[in-house]
């Protein structure tokens, strides 16, 4: 799977609307979004460019 800036983007955008919405951390939204998605953290790992706070 090729990644782009555009990906990482919008995926970061996903993970601020779970955290927004959930109130979960992070880390756990990001796993959140791998479970509900079928993907493997590991590929979440690849789309983030920078610090998640």
């Amino acid at each position: 799977m090729a990644l782009n800036l555009n990906s990482a983007k919008e995926f970061f955008l996903k993970i601020e609307d779970i955290v927004n919405d959930t109130k979960m951390g992070y880390m756990d939204s990001v796993l959140y979004y791998c479970e509900q998605n079928k993907m493997e953290p590991e590929s979440a790992a690849t789309l983030i460019t920078g610090k998640l706070n």
